[in-house]
């Protein structure tokens, strides 16, 4: 009965582990490289939109974005959700990219925020 309980543990674990993966849309591959185009005081806004698309939300005068990303440095990062999608709020999100841009619309500088 020993022999059952422990081939039952490691197979729970990978389970539960299982269902706490960032879930991935189709046709969406993980980037590693989606942020490291970034540049404070050289990418431009418009850069970023080009790249990114729109932004989950913008503050201040359109000079701060804020994107809601999912993945890992590993595996790579893609954008959860884009401006003007249907909102699916922060499920499955673990990162805020933060951009804050100066009037001009250069990046003054940049966070990837982990998010619990």
């Amino acid at each position: 009965m020993k022999r059952s309980t422990s081939v039952l543990a490691p197979l729970a674990a990978v389970v539960l582990m299982a269902g706490c993966a960032t879930p991935q849309p189709p046709g969406v591959s993980p980037d590693p490289a989606l942020v490291a185009f970034l540049n404070d005081g050289v990418t431009r806004r418009a850069e970023v939109l080009a790249r990114l698309g729109e932004p989950s939300t913008v503050f201040e005068r359109d000079c701060i974005l804020t994107y809601r990303i999912a993945g890992d440095p590993e595996r790579g990062f893609w954008i959860r959700e884009r401006g003007g999608q249907a909102n699916v709020g922060w499920i499955g999100v673990n990162h805020s990219l933060v951009l804050v841009f100066d009037e001009q619309g250069l990046l003054q500088r940049h966070s990837l925020v982990a998010v619990q």
